[in-house]
């Protein structure tokens, strides 16, 4: 699943070390900011988040579900 939505995003957005990289697409760069101060304040260090072509926002195991919309409201914000 996790593959699908890796390869069919329009949007790839990686986490390491707790710095944030659009490897797909992109994002300007204050809501580049915006997603590395969130990870910051959840002390999230690795992860991936893709977005498709309607929006739908997918993520990686290492987000923790109860995280997933804090993650949507900065990205559609």
């Amino acid at each position: 699943m996790k593959l699908f939505s890796r390869l069919f995003a329009d949007v790839a957005i990686q986490i390491s070390g707790g710095s944030v990289k659009v490897l797909k697409g992109k994002l300007t760069p204050n809501r580049v900011r915006e997603l590395k101060l969130l990870c910051d304040d959840l002390s999230l260090r690795r992860g991936e988040i893709w977005i498709d072509k309607v929006r739908k926002v997918s993520f990686s195991g290492e987000i923790d579900e109860k995280y997933h919309q804090r993650f949507r409201n900065v990205i559609f914000a």
